[in-house]
Protein backbone atom coordinates (compact mmCIF):
# COMPACT_ATOMS: atom_id res chain seq x y z
CA UNK A 1 0.00 0.00 0.00
CA UNK A 2 1.50 3.42 -0.61
CA UNK A 3 2.47 5.75 1.81
CA UNK A 4 -0.23 8.59 2.03
CA UNK A 5 0.73 12.00 3.65
CA UNK A 6 -2.69 13.55 5.93
CA UNK A 7 -3.19 16.77 7.77
CA UNK A 8 -6.35 16.18 10.17
CA UNK A 9 -7.29 13.33 8.37
CA UNK A 10 -7.40 14.58 4.87
CA UNK A 11 -5.09 13.33 2.37
CA UNK A 12 -2.79 15.73 0.66
CA UNK A 13 -0.50 15.46 -2.10
CA UNK A 14 3.92 15.76 -1.78
CA UNK A 15 5.39 18.40 -3.83
CA UNK A 16 9.16 17.91 -4.79
CA UNK A 17 11.12 20.91 -4.35
CA UNK A 18 12.94 21.84 -7.81
CA UNK A 19 15.99 21.37 -6.69
CA UNK A 20 18.42 19.22 -3.99
CA UNK A 21 19.54 21.06 -0.53
CA UNK A 22 23.39 21.01 -1.49
CA UNK A 23 26.14 19.75 0.73
CA UNK A 24 28.72 22.38 1.01
CA UNK A 25 32.35 21.07 1.37
CA UNK A 26 35.26 23.36 2.48
CA UNK A 27 37.65 21.92 -0.89
CA UNK A 28 41.31 21.24 -0.63
CA UNK A 29 43.02 23.43 2.53
CA UNK A 30 46.42 22.64 1.85
CA UNK A 31 48.06 24.10 -0.76
CA UNK A 32 50.49 22.98 -3.04
CA UNK A 33 53.97 24.53 -2.45
CA UNK A 34 52.87 25.97 0.66
CA UNK A 35 51.26 23.49 2.84
CA UNK A 36 52.57 20.12 0.66
CA UNK A 37 54.94 19.35 -1.61
CA UNK A 38 52.26 18.09 -4.32
CA UNK A 39 52.55 16.29 -7.55
CA UNK A 40 49.69 15.35 -9.83
CA UNK A 41 49.06 12.70 -12.06
CA UNK A 42 46.33 11.62 -14.19
CA UNK A 43 47.44 7.82 -14.01
CA UNK A 44 45.77 6.03 -11.62
CA UNK A 45 47.67 3.05 -11.92
CA UNK A 46 50.60 3.88 -10.47
CA UNK A 47 51.53 2.52 -6.82
CA UNK A 48 54.64 4.32 -6.14
CA UNK A 49 56.25 7.55 -6.57
CA UNK A 50 59.77 7.65 -5.53
CA UNK A 51 60.96 10.50 -3.81
CA UNK A 52 64.91 11.87 -3.89
CA UNK A 53 66.70 13.97 -2.10
CA UNK A 54 70.45 14.90 -2.48
CA UNK A 55 72.61 14.69 0.54
CA UNK A 56 74.55 17.76 1.36
CA UNK A 57 78.36 16.58 1.20
CA UNK A 58 79.24 17.73 4.34
CA UNK A 59 83.02 19.09 3.46
CA UNK A 60 84.62 21.36 5.89
CA UNK A 61 86.65 24.39 5.01
CA UNK A 62 90.20 24.55 5.52
CA UNK A 63 93.11 27.35 5.24
CA UNK A 64 96.10 27.56 3.00
CA UNK A 65 99.34 27.31 5.05
CA UNK A 66 97.76 25.81 8.31
CA UNK A 67 99.49 23.02 9.93
CA UNK A 68 96.73 20.45 9.23
CA UNK A 69 95.78 19.92 5.43
CA UNK A 70 97.23 23.53 4.73
CA UNK A 71 98.89 22.52 1.10
CA UNK A 72 97.97 23.72 -2.29
CA UNK A 73 95.93 20.44 -2.49
CA UNK A 74 93.38 18.83 -0.26
CA UNK A 75 94.52 16.00 1.44
CA UNK A 76 91.24 14.39 2.70
CA UNK A 77 89.95 11.78 0.60
CA UNK A 78 87.70 12.59 -2.55
CA UNK A 79 83.85 12.61 -1.46
CA UNK A 80 80.92 10.72 -3.59
CA UNK A 81 77.24 11.90 -4.15
CA UNK A 82 74.71 10.16 -1.73
CA UNK A 83 71.24 10.68 -1.67
CA UNK A 84 68.40 9.67 0.26
CA UNK A 85 64.83 8.35 -0.98
CA UNK A 86 61.54 8.62 0.03
CA UNK A 87 58.79 5.78 -0.96
CA UNK A 88 55.35 8.35 -1.60
CA UNK A 89 52.66 5.63 -1.83
CA UNK A 90 49.32 6.36 -3.93
CA UNK A 91 47.85 3.73 -1.85
CA UNK A 92 44.79 6.06 -0.32
CA UNK A 93 41.76 4.55 -2.45
CA UNK A 94 38.43 6.53 -3.00
CA UNK A 95 36.84 4.16 -5.36
CA UNK A 96 32.90 2.13 -4.00
CA UNK A 97 30.84 1.84 -6.49
CA UNK A 98 27.62 4.06 -6.69
CA UNK A 99 23.95 2.55 -8.23
CA UNK A 100 21.85 4.94 -10.06
CA UNK A 101 18.62 2.82 -10.40
CA UNK A 102 17.01 4.56 -13.56
CA UNK A 103 13.50 4.83 -11.33
CA UNK A 104 14.75 7.17 -9.06
CA UNK A 105 15.69 9.25 -11.74
CA UNK A 106 12.18 9.30 -13.01
CA UNK A 107 10.54 10.05 -10.36
CA UNK A 108 12.61 12.88 -9.93
CA UNK A 109 13.22 16.04 -12.23
CA UNK A 110 16.41 16.81 -10.68
CA UNK A 111 19.60 15.74 -11.73
CA UNK A 112 20.45 12.95 -9.38
CA UNK A 113 23.47 11.60 -11.21
CA UNK A 114 25.70 15.00 -11.07
CA UNK A 115 24.41 15.62 -7.64
CA UNK A 116 25.94 12.47 -6.53
CA UNK A 117 29.53 13.17 -8.49
CA UNK A 118 29.67 16.59 -6.96
CA UNK A 119 29.19 14.89 -3.79
CA UNK A 120 31.59 12.36 -4.79
CA UNK A 121 34.26 14.77 -5.10
CA UNK A 122 33.57 16.62 -2.10
CA UNK A 123 34.39 13.63 0.13
CA UNK A 124 37.12 13.39 -1.65
CA UNK A 125 38.39 16.66 -0.97
CA UNK A 126 37.24 16.02 2.63
CA UNK A 127 39.41 13.03 2.50
CA UNK A 128 42.55 14.45 1.33
CA UNK A 129 42.38 16.88 3.96
CA UNK A 130 41.60 14.54 6.96
CA UNK A 131 44.62 12.58 5.62
CA UNK A 132 46.81 15.17 4.73
CA UNK A 133 46.26 17.04 8.42
CA UNK A 134 46.35 13.82 9.86
CA UNK A 135 49.88 12.71 9.06
CA UNK A 136 51.38 16.34 9.36
CA UNK A 137 50.39 15.57 13.30
CA UNK A 138 51.64 11.98 13.05
CA UNK A 139 55.09 13.23 11.61
CA UNK A 140 55.20 15.77 13.99
CA UNK A 141 53.76 13.75 17.21
CA UNK A 142 56.61 11.12 16.41
CA UNK A 143 59.47 12.94 16.35
CA UNK A 144 58.55 15.07 19.42
CA UNK A 145 58.03 11.67 21.51
CA UNK A 146 61.38 9.57 20.56
CA UNK A 147 64.07 10.29 22.25
CA UNK A 148 66.44 12.67 20.14
CA UNK A 149 63.04 14.25 18.71
CA UNK A 150 63.41 18.09 17.80
CA UNK A 151 59.99 18.43 16.52
CA UNK A 152 58.51 21.52 19.28
CA UNK A 153 55.35 23.21 19.31
CA UNK A 154 54.10 26.46 20.99
CA UNK A 155 51.87 26.48 23.52
CA UNK A 156 49.35 29.70 24.41
CA UNK A 157 49.27 30.51 27.63
CA UNK A 158 47.42 30.06 30.95
CA UNK A 159 46.07 33.68 30.88
CA UNK A 160 45.53 34.94 26.86
CA UNK A 161 45.85 38.33 26.32
CA UNK A 162 44.57 39.87 23.21
CA UNK A 163 47.84 39.36 21.76
CA UNK A 164 48.58 35.91 22.22
CA UNK A 165 47.42 34.26 19.05
CA UNK A 166 49.59 36.56 17.40
CA UNK A 167 52.24 35.67 19.31
CA UNK A 168 51.97 32.17 18.77
CA UNK A 169 52.28 32.68 15.70
CA UNK A 170 55.40 34.51 15.57
CA UNK A 171 57.34 32.01 17.75
CA UNK A 172 56.12 28.87 15.34
CA UNK A 173 57.66 30.68 12.51
CA UNK A 174 61.09 31.36 14.41
CA UNK A 175 61.03 27.86 15.13
CA UNK A 176 61.00 26.83 11.08
CA UNK A 177 63.11 30.03 10.50
CA UNK A 178 65.78 27.58 12.43
CA UNK A 179 65.65 24.38 10.29
CA UNK A 180 66.96 21.21 10.96
CA UNK A 181 70.21 20.57 9.60
CA UNK A 182 69.98 16.85 10.52
CA UNK A 183 67.92 16.32 7.55
CA UNK A 184 69.97 19.35 5.28
CA UNK A 185 67.40 21.95 6.01
CA UNK A 186 69.24 24.85 7.64
CA UNK A 187 65.81 26.93 7.30
CA UNK A 188 62.71 26.26 5.81
CA UNK A 189 61.62 28.30 3.81
CA UNK A 190 59.23 31.02 4.44
CA UNK A 191 57.35 31.40 1.08
CA UNK A 192 56.80 27.41 1.51
CA UNK A 193 54.96 28.22 4.60
CA UNK A 194 50.73 27.49 5.66
CA UNK A 195 48.65 28.14 9.01
CA UNK A 196 45.84 25.29 9.10
CA UNK A 197 44.27 26.55 12.12
CA UNK A 198 40.64 25.33 13.02
CA UNK A 199 37.80 28.64 12.69
CA UNK A 200 37.85 29.39 16.36
CA UNK A 201 41.41 30.20 16.28
CA UNK A 202 40.92 32.61 13.22
CA UNK A 203 38.60 34.20 14.99
CA UNK A 204 41.33 35.28 17.63
CA UNK A 205 43.22 36.52 15.36
CA UNK A 206 40.56 38.79 14.18
CA UNK A 207 40.61 41.48 16.12
CA UNK A 208 42.23 45.06 16.25
CA UNK A 209 45.48 43.98 18.69
CA UNK A 210 46.31 41.29 16.16
CA UNK A 211 45.73 43.11 13.13
CA UNK A 212 48.34 45.65 13.69
CA UNK A 213 47.94 47.95 10.47
CA UNK A 214 45.49 50.29 12.81
CA UNK A 215 42.90 52.46 12.18
CA UNK A 216 40.39 52.65 9.53
CA UNK A 217 42.38 49.95 7.56
CA UNK A 218 41.59 47.53 10.59
CA UNK A 219 37.97 48.57 11.06
CA UNK A 220 37.71 47.35 6.93
CA UNK A 221 39.24 44.37 7.41
CA UNK A 222 37.30 43.02 10.60
CA UNK A 223 34.11 44.11 8.79
CA UNK A 224 35.25 41.68 5.84
CA UNK A 225 35.88 39.12 8.68
CA UNK A 226 39.71 38.65 7.17
CA UNK A 227 43.57 38.99 8.66
CA UNK A 228 45.46 41.41 6.06
CA UNK A 229 45.06 43.55 3.16
CA UNK A 230 44.09 42.18 -0.45
CA UNK A 231 42.07 39.83 0.88
CA UNK A 232 38.74 38.78 -0.58
CA UNK A 233 36.75 35.54 0.55
CA UNK A 234 34.49 34.10 -1.83
CA UNK A 235 32.08 31.72 -1.17
CA UNK A 236 33.61 28.47 0.18
CA UNK A 237 36.82 29.96 0.23
CA UNK A 238 37.89 29.22 3.87
CA UNK A 239 41.57 31.57 3.30
CA UNK A 240 41.38 34.79 5.77
CA UNK A 241 44.71 36.28 5.08
CA UNK A 242 48.01 36.08 6.08
CA UNK A 243 50.21 36.65 9.44
CA UNK A 244 53.84 36.76 10.05
CA UNK A 245 53.87 36.35 5.95
CA UNK A 246 52.13 33.05 6.00
CA UNK A 247 48.71 32.26 4.63
CA UNK A 248 45.93 31.29 6.99
CA UNK A 249 43.51 28.52 5.98
CA UNK A 250 40.43 27.88 8.14
CA UNK A 251 39.95 23.87 8.77
CA UNK A 252 36.36 22.89 10.24
CA UNK A 253 36.05 20.83 13.12
CA UNK A 254 34.98 17.42 10.87
CA UNK A 255 38.66 17.74 9.01
CA UNK A 256 40.51 17.50 12.91
CA UNK A 257 37.70 14.73 13.63
CA UNK A 258 37.94 12.75 10.13
CA UNK A 259 42.23 13.07 10.87
CA UNK A 260 41.78 11.67 14.44
CA UNK A 261 39.54 8.69 13.64
CA UNK A 262 43.04 7.23 10.92
CA UNK A 263 45.16 8.09 13.81
CA UNK A 264 45.99 4.47 15.33
CA UNK A 265 49.03 3.20 17.43
CA UNK A 266 51.28 1.19 15.41
CA UNK A 267 49.90 -2.61 15.34
CA UNK A 268 46.35 -1.16 16.00
CA UNK A 269 43.64 -1.57 13.20
CA UNK A 270 40.64 -1.69 15.71
CA UNK A 271 38.32 1.36 14.81
CA UNK A 272 38.00 1.50 18.99
CA UNK A 273 41.22 2.37 19.28
CA UNK A 274 41.78 5.20 16.91
CA UNK A 275 42.43 8.79 17.96
CA UNK A 276 38.73 9.63 17.46
CA UNK A 277 37.76 6.98 19.69
CA UNK A 278 40.63 7.17 22.60
CA UNK A 279 39.28 9.80 25.05
CA UNK A 280 42.66 10.75 26.64
CA UNK A 281 44.30 10.54 23.02
CA UNK A 282 41.19 12.66 21.42
CA UNK A 283 41.38 15.33 24.30
CA UNK A 284 45.14 16.04 23.37
CA UNK A 285 44.29 16.53 19.53
CA UNK A 286 41.26 19.12 20.43
CA UNK A 287 44.10 20.71 22.16
CA UNK A 288 45.77 21.33 18.77
CA UNK A 289 44.50 24.79 17.65
CA UNK A 290 46.46 25.29 14.48
CA UNK A 291 49.66 23.94 12.22
CA UNK A 292 52.21 26.21 11.15
CA UNK A 293 53.77 24.05 8.58
CA UNK A 294 56.11 24.07 5.46
CA UNK A 295 55.71 21.99 2.52
CA UNK A 296 59.09 21.04 1.97
CA UNK A 297 58.57 18.39 4.55
CA UNK A 298 55.00 16.64 3.71
CA UNK A 299 54.77 15.03 0.09
CA UNK A 300 51.51 14.48 -1.05
CA UNK A 301 50.58 12.87 -4.39
CA UNK A 302 47.36 13.08 -6.35
CA UNK A 303 46.41 10.60 -9.23
CA UNK A 304 42.72 11.14 -10.55
CA UNK A 305 41.24 10.99 -14.06
CA UNK A 306 39.69 12.79 -15.76
CA UNK A 307 35.77 11.60 -14.93
CA UNK A 308 33.96 9.28 -13.30
CA UNK A 309 33.49 5.88 -15.14
CA UNK A 310 29.96 5.10 -15.45
CA UNK A 311 28.26 1.82 -16.72
CA UNK A 312 25.10 0.20 -16.88
CA UNK A 313 24.09 -1.16 -13.54
CA UNK A 314 24.87 -4.85 -13.48
CA UNK A 315 21.80 -4.93 -11.51
CA UNK A 316 19.11 -3.76 -13.73
CA UNK A 317 17.74 -0.49 -15.11
CA UNK A 318 20.33 2.39 -14.13
CA UNK A 319 23.91 3.22 -13.97
CA UNK A 320 26.40 2.48 -11.99
CA UNK A 321 29.09 4.70 -11.12
CA UNK A 322 33.25 4.04 -10.96
CA UNK A 323 35.23 6.70 -8.66
CA UNK A 324 38.95 6.19 -8.76
CA UNK A 325 40.80 8.58 -7.01
CA UNK A 326 44.23 7.58 -5.58
CA UNK A 327 46.57 10.05 -3.36
CA UNK A 328 49.36 9.51 -0.69
CA UNK A 329 50.61 11.58 1.33
CA UNK A 330 53.67 11.45 3.64
CA UNK A 331 55.70 13.82 6.37
CA UNK A 332 59.26 13.44 6.14
CA UNK A 333 60.13 16.11 8.28
CA UNK A 334 58.11 16.10 11.77
CA UNK A 335 60.29 19.26 12.26
CA UNK A 336 58.16 21.48 9.27
CA UNK A 337 55.29 21.53 11.41
CA UNK A 338 55.00 23.16 14.40
CA UNK A 339 51.42 22.82 16.55
CA UNK A 340 49.84 25.72 18.63
CA UNK A 341 48.30 24.33 21.36
CA UNK A 342 46.22 24.80 24.56
CA UNK A 343 47.52 25.15 27.56
CA UNK A 344 48.04 21.56 29.19
CA UNK A 345 48.55 19.87 26.19
CA UNK A 346 51.04 16.87 26.96
CA UNK A 347 52.78 15.03 24.09
CA UNK A 348 52.90 11.85 26.39
CA UNK A 349 49.29 11.66 26.89
CA UNK A 350 48.91 11.70 22.99
CA UNK A 351 52.22 9.05 22.01
CA UNK A 352 52.83 7.06 25.20
CA UNK A 353 56.04 6.09 25.57
CA UNK A 354 57.00 3.09 23.62
CA UNK A 355 54.80 3.78 21.40
CA UNK A 356 54.23 5.74 17.96
CA UNK A 357 51.59 7.17 15.88
CA UNK A 358 50.49 5.20 12.45
CA UNK A 359 47.93 6.58 9.97
CA UNK A 360 45.14 4.20 8.55
CA UNK A 361 42.18 5.18 6.72
CA UNK A 362 38.78 4.33 8.34
CA UNK A 363 37.73 2.47 5.24
CA UNK A 364 40.71 -0.21 6.28
CA UNK A 365 40.22 -0.33 10.16
CA UNK A 366 38.35 -3.16 11.38
CA UNK A 367 34.76 -2.68 13.17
Amino acid sequence: MPTTRQINQQSVDILTGPRFLESYFAGIIHMPGKGVNEGFSEDTSAATVRVVRQSLPGFDPRRLGATANGGNFNNEDAGEPTSVEYDLLLTEMYDRNMDIAEVTTDMFSLPVVEQTMDNMAGEVNTAVNASTTAEQIKGWANNAASKNGKAKSVALPANITETSYRDAVLSAGAILDDGDEDVGVQTYPADMRQIVARPTFCSKLLTAKNIVVGGDLSVALLERGVISEGTYKGNGNLYVGEIDNTPVYKAPSIIWNKAAEELVYSGTTAKSGNMKNTATAKAEIDKIEALVVSGVGTLRGIATGNRIKSIPSPRGAGIRLQPKFRWGVECIYGTSIVPIVSNGFAIDSLVPEGKTLARLPVGSQTA
